[in-house]
């Protein structure tokens, strides 16, 4: 009975981890957008990153369009043009992007 629960819960894992890697996201240009989605939503943003903090190990990005984004040891972005793929996520009352893929332009 615990073999079959394991793999059930595997195969629903999969499932999840399958559905989040197909899906598309919703392109986002502004943070009026932003409030109107829900959480865990999967996003794509582009912009110039204006300003950089760095809290242990995350950065949190600005681009000139007001969105923060935040990336677990990413490299250097400031004054970069980006394109970034996330999820949406609230931090003390403040939406931002926590960001799976980044991607520097030109």
């Amino acid at each position: 009975m615990r073999r079959f629960a394991f793999i059930i819960s595997l195969t629903g894992i999969f499932i999840l981890l399958l559905v989040l890697n197909i899906s598309k996201p919703l392109p986002v240009s502004s943070t009026e957008q932003i409030l109107s989605l829900q959480e865990n939503q999967k996003l794509f943003v582009t912009g110039k990153v204006i300003s950089e903090k760095t809290y242990d190990q995350t950065k949190i990005f600005t681009l000139d369009n007001k969105i923060k984004i935040s990336c677990k040891n990413c490299p250097l972005l400031l004054h970069k043009n980006i394109s970034a793929t996330g999820y949406l996520e609230t931090y003390y009352k403040t939406p931002q992007i926590n960001i799976l893929k980044v991607q520097t332009k030109g």
